[in-house]
């Protein structure tokens, strides 16, 4: 392999990563956020997460596959240029079959071919994720919005211009001081308004 197509193999394979725990280190904040907000609605999250799992191979096989980058190795291993297919860039099967963290999807790679393209699994992969993102969006928006609001008003009210937040520790006269992340809570605000079904209206 010459250099350049092995540098386009490093860069898939970070590229990947990325991704791979983006999506792990969201569902399990998505999942922490919930739990202490409300044991119901963390246990219809927790089924959720579980049954796209089960209906999806995409979202199973990468979720999966986040545990072998983790704990293996790269999966890209192999790059293929062709006027038919163009550059293709895929994973070799028996490599990751010798990694013992599949669980019951181990059965269903040795399935797939001998040269496995991740690429068609992803589209899969980020709609469950987006599932399970809009039922997280659900249950913590009205927080987020209430918590504005009232940064609002007192804002307003004192005419603060760079609002901070005290955290009191818990048992103790100590607090810190941080930066109220406005930033932040308007990004998400944003976000949130896009789902007409939650109701939210924002005004800046």
């Amino acid at each position: 392999m010459d250099s350049e197509l092995e540098d386009l193999v490093i860069r898939a394979n970070g590229m990947l990563v990325d991704f791979l725990s983006s999506m792990k280190m969201s569902v399990d904040i998505f999942s922490n956020l919930i739990s202490k907000k409300d044991k119901k609605l963390y246990d219809e999250f927790v089924k959720l997460n579980s049954q796209l799992y089960d209906e999806y191979f995409g979202y199973r096989f990468l979720t999966r596959m986040r545990n072998y980058v983790m704990h293996r190795n790269m999966p890209f291993k192999k790059i293929t240029n062709s006027i038919e297919d163009g550059i293709t860039i895929g994973c070799i099967k028996n490599i990751l079959l010798e990694f013992d963290g599949w669980s019951m999807v181990k059965e269903e790679i040795s399935l797939l071919p001998d040269c496995i393209s991740i690429e068609k699994y992803v589209p899969e992969a980020i709609g469950c994720f987006g599932d399970l993102y809009i039922k997280a969006i659900e249950v913590i928006s009205k927080d987020v919005v209430e918590g504005n609001i009232k940064i609002n008003d007192i804002c307003k009210q004192y005419n603060i211009k760079s609002p901070t937040i005290l955290v009191m520790e818990e048992n103790s006269k100590l607090f810190r001081i941080h930066d109220l992340p406005l930033y932040m809570m308007n990004e998400f605000l944003l976000e949130a308004s896009r789902y007409p079904s939650l109701g939210i209206n924002v005004v800046f």
